[in-house]
């Protein structure tokens, strides 16, 4: 019960570290990575599709829906992602990583349900 306690202790420490100090942009492009199923055919692209709306991932990330839009449409325009509705599709995970300029396990929040779902690897 003790390492169950502990274990949310260090969920919680590292949510208020990422809130508190990494950029929106970082908070979004590590969620993208660590929810990004990569594609069979061409493994350095990615795709993820929402299971939650736009409001309920922002919060997830402390910002709010507009922020979070808005980061989502920057990365759009450097063509670092492509959004069409739920699903967003990632053309090049290492260009993507170089933007976060963090680790992903940083970010990641195991308790969590998931926010995305992996869409299908067909291409």
């Amino acid at each position: 019960m003790l390492r169950l306690v502990a274990e949310r202790a260090q969920r919680l420490l590292i949510d208020l570290e990422a809130c508190c100090l990494h950029t929106a942009a970082q908070r979004v492009v590590a969620l993208l990575l660590r929810e990004a199923s990569p594609s069979v055919t061409a493994p350095d692209s990615a795709q993820l599709e929402l299971l939650a709306s736009k409001i309920l991932v922002a919060s997830s990330l402390n910002l709010s829906s507009e922020t979070f839009s808005r980061e989502l449409h920057a990365l759009a325009r450097c063509g670092l992602i492509r959004v069409e509705r739920r699903r967003i599709q990632i053309p090049s995970l290492a260009r993507l990583r170089q933007l976060g300029g963090l680790p992903v396990a940083d970010i990641a929040c195991p308790d969590r349900a998931p926010l995305f779902a992996a869409a299908s690897a067909t291409g």
